[in-house]
């Protein structure tokens, strides 16, 4: 308790200390008692500043919560507007990343087609060298291969006939084919025979097929299939081999 409110106190329950205080103060009981109610309404206006006061602090308390609430809410928001950014920030590095290892692929790619380019280019170089080199005395030189295998299989060139088969109606393969072959006849026995100046695997399973259409078209049963080919592969002459097709040739290229 405060010395205003002991005063207070002591006026109100204090008889003795009351008279002591007219006594000093010089005032007559009527006078205390005006003094009296000076101080009661000092008294109820002091209480309602104090009110007002206490009224002005639980505002001030309560307008303080609020703000500090709103600030925990703002920083709360920073927070995660924080880690949204970080979470952008690193899913755009993931993506710098892919972008710059695409790029990268796209080197390699790039790099490998031009390799391949230039493979193709030399071997186009070396295929126009052959056709350079073949140009001309290709004919010959089968034409010459031609009659030294006939030479040795005594075979007449003169019964050697050509013969052309189209497939109007697609039973043997795509409508319009068109296949082609020489046929000699010899003691009983009849050669199917292809003439060429380079053989591949494709080739001999090509004239396989034709020699097959052949047959049935021609009602022929178990003709001779010979290949005469100035160069064939090795490949071509294990495919020759496994097809049952004799395959005369001058040089094997590997």
């Amino acid at each position: 308790m405060d010395l205003k409110e002991e005063i207070l106190r002591l006026l109100r329950e204090d008889p003795e200390f009351r008279r002591e205080v007219m006594e000093l103060l010089g005032l007559a009981p009527n006078e205390m008692r005006e003094l009296k109610e000076l101080v009661r309404q000092l008294t109820e206006v002091v209480n309602k500043l104090v009110e007002g006061q206490a009224k002005i602090e639980t505002r001030s308390s309560e307008a303080q919560k609020r703000s500090e609430e709103r600030l925990t809410r703002l920083e709360s928001a920073v927070e995660k507007l924080a880690e949204a950014q970080k979470r952008s920030e690193e899913r755009l590095t993931r993506l710098e990343s892919a972008v710059e290892k695409l790029a990268e692929a796209q080197k390699r790619s790039e790099e490998r087609l031009t390799r391949v380019e230039e493979n193709l280019v030399r071997l186009e170089r070396k295929v126009g060298n052959i056709g350079a080199r073949w140009g001309i005395d290709q004919e010959e030189v089968v034409r010459e291969f031609m009659a030294e295998v006939f030479k040795q299989e005594g075979f007449d060139v003169s019964l050697l006939s050509s013969y052309t088969y189209v497939d109007e109606q697609g039973v043997f393969g795509e409508k319009g084919d068109v296949y082609e072959v020489d046929i000699l006849k010899r003691n009983g026995t009849t050669y199917l025979i292809e003439v060429k100046a380079y053989a591949q695997p494709k080739d001999v399973s090509r004239f396989n097929h034709t020699c097959y259409v052949v047959s049935k078209v021609l009602k022929l049963e178990n003709p001779v299939k010979m290949m005469l080919a100035n160069v064939v592969t090795q490949k071509a002459v294990e495919r020759a081999k496994n097809l049952g097709i004799r395959l005369i040739y001058g040089e094997v290229e590997q």
